[in-house]
């Protein structure tokens, strides 16, 4: 995720309306991802507080979101990739999300761009929440939700513990 992470990073440190607890991990990536996040935040100077965490080896997707819920102890967990880019409104909208109901998990719309950066016309069908909430239709669906619009409340995580390997965190988390 080189290519994206600098971008990704930036729309992090570009979120607008509310302070917040930032956590840039690399996942003991082999190439120049993790020079580019500590270059991206060297010079930062925000509201938003920064900590950049690279781990000593790879510990895989699932691995690596355990080990980051594990290791922070906010009520709110705001979830983006490498190459996942937010708009500037995101926080706070799922912050707002959050706070009209009790709720455990947030997502919201996506768009999908290509290499190009250009949006590209969006699949409605590739996460079922687009399509239906329906219980036994979610319990066997491969894609609840998309991941990279994922927020959840820690006690998601509390009552079930850590995400079991072999899956992914939009499919358990949903």
């Amino acid at each position: 995720q080189e290519r994206y992470i600098a971008q990704a990073v930036e729309s992090a440190l570009a979120q607008t309306g509310i302070e917040l607890d930032i956590l840039i991990s690399d996942d003991c990536s082999p190439d120049g991802t993790f020079d580019v996040i500590k270059a991206t935040v060297d010079d930062y100077r925000g509201p938003h507080q920064i900590s950049i965490n690279r781990n000593p080896r790879n510990l895989g997707l699932i691995g690596h979101i355990n080990s980051l819920l594990e290791r922070t102890e906010n009520e709110h967990i705001i979830l983006a990739a490498g190459d996942d880019i937010s708009v500037p409104e995101r926080a706070r909208a799922v912050m707002q999300a959050f706070e009209a109901r009790p709720c455990d998990l947030v997502h919201s719309n996506v768009e999908e761009i290509g290499v190009d950066g250009a949006v590209l016309d969006m699949q409605p069908t590739r996460a079922l929440f687009h399509r239906t909430t329906d219980l036994a239709r979610s319990a066997v669906g491969l894609g609840l939700y998309i991941g990279a619009t994922g927020a959840i409340h820690r006690r998601l995580f509390e009552r079930f513990g850590a995400l079991p390997q072999g899956t992914y965190e939009d499919l358990i988390f949903g």
